[in-house]
């Protein structure tokens, strides 16, 4: 009898450890390359009232319901659709992009595209956009 507890046990044990390596890759979201325009905001310029990210991503994996659950930064996607290779593309407010930076001095920041993807998977991406007061060409 005390074989087959041991036995029952060491099963028990090894499920667990299965279940929580399962739990732990699950936790990890997939890596994406992502495309923030404008690179270069300007807070006191209008720049068109949107910000686009371009997501190397299946726009047919994505999954929208329930509304925002895409975000850059933090702030949900007012649109979402697919550019003409089948890419997601994404619009952000621009003046809600913006005040993310709001008391920040001018330089160089990250922005994170956050989703989750038809099968429950988590993706993110970062790019790199500049922030300033000035106006160049």
């Amino acid at each position: 009898m005390p074989k087959r507890r041991s036995w029952i046990l060491t099963a028990a044990v090894c499920i667990a450890a299965i279940m929580l390596s399962f739990t732990i890759v699950r936790a990890e979201a997939a890596t994406i390359e992502i495309q923030v325009s404008p690179q270069t905001l300007l807070p006191n310029a209008d720049q068109g009232g949107s910000v686009t990210v371009h997501v190397d991503l299946d726009y047919s994996l994505v999954n929208e319901l329930p509304a925002g659950t895409i975000l850059l930064s933090g702030v949900p996607a007012s649109i979402s659709y697919s550019d003409a290779r089948g890419d997601l593309v994404c619009k952000f407010p621009e003046t809600a992009v913006k005040a993310l930076f709001d008391g920040l001095p001018p330089g160089d920041y990250s922005l994170t595209l956050t989703g989750l993807t038809e099968a429950g998977e988590d993706f993110a991406g970062t790019d790199e956009v500049r922030v300033t007061n000035c106006r160049g060409r």
